[in-house]
């Protein structure tokens, strides 16, 4: 077991974090927009679905074994997102929500395609769900974006104006 010293106390906690798994996992430090951290955390997510189908490829020999466990993993994960979709069903989620699930949605699709999952399983109807889904909050989402956007645009030169009435005012 290592000693904690001075000079180790002082290290960063991304020291601390070894192994591969808990790297996809450990803070992000700087982002500038939550898209940029919610697709990254999406992209990790993918990454690490595909490392791992990539040891089992490389482990297992049994094709029809691989692909029945596959076929149920992708299964379960859309299954999972599903209900938790349906769960929210009256709230619209966050921009970092929407940025995360659409990058896992597609990537996991092409992913397990890749991988020989029939398309019927592909297509299954937890998934024509979750596109449904996902369609209607990245509409409303660039919707509320482009409001929001418009909103600061009209606001921003009142904003300059009364600044400069106040300025003439103490002049």
């Amino acid at each position: 077991m290592p000693r904690l010293d001075a000079e180790s106390a002082s290290r960063s906690p991304d020291h601390i974090v070894r192994t591969p798994v808990l790297r996809y996992f450990r803070p992000v430090k700087e982002a500038s927009t939550t898209s940029n951290i919610s697709g990254d955390l999406g992209r990790q997510y993918v990454n690490c679905l595909r490392s791992s189908m990539e040891q089992i490829r490389q482990r297992v020999t049994d094709e029809l074994f691989i692909l029945a466990m596959f076929e149920r993993l992708y299964t379960s994960q859309m299954t999972i997102i599903c209900t938790w979709l349906t769960e929210r069903m009256d709230r619209a989620l966050n921009a970092h929500q929407v940025n995360c699930l659409s990058t896992i949605i597609k990537k996991s699709f092409a992913e397990f395609e890749l991988q020989g999952i029939p398309e019927e399983v592909l297509n299954s109807k937890n998934y024509q769900t979750i596109q449904n889904r996902m369609r209607l909050e990245e509409a409303t989402a660039a919707v509320s974006e482009t409001t929001f956007l418009s909103g600061l645009r009209v606001s921003m030169p009142k904003f300059s104006m009364l600044e400069k009435a106040k300025k003439m005012a103490l002049s």
